[in-house]
């Protein structure tokens, strides 16, 4: 399934997000009304940098989750993917460093 497939329905979709932190997780209850998901995903990745914004060693293992009413689940961003203290990094340690993080997540997800 495409992830950044269009509308079909001609109306402007609304998307809520879900944030994974430490052993909480919180939702936006509201939800944001925008054109499609390429657009929720640029305007995810900016709620992510800002949450991110100097504390990023912190906030590593964090993800946000993006949903398109109704259907539910369409993408998540794991904050180290888009963490810019590791964009000078080799591409190989990067990795390495997201995978990680992904792992510390899951295992966070699964103790709670």
């Amino acid at each position: 399934m495409n992830q950044f497939r269009e509308s079909v329905r001609g109306e402007v979709p609304i998307y809520s997000f879900k944030l994974r932190s430490d052993e909480n997780v919180s939702a936006d209850d509201e939800g944001v009304s925008l054109p499609n998901p390429k657009l929720a995903y640029r305007y995810a990745c900016d709620v992510v940098r800002e949450l991110m914004r100097h504390r990023e060693s912190q906030t590593r293992c964090w993800s946000l989750e993006v949903h398109e009413q109704p259907l539910g689940r369409i993408f998540e961003i794991p904050f180290a993917e888009i963490d810019p203290t590791l964009e000078a990094s080799p591409e190989k340690w990067r990795s390495v460093v997201e995978q990680l993080w992904q792992r510390v997540r899951s295992l966070e997800d699964a103790l709670s």
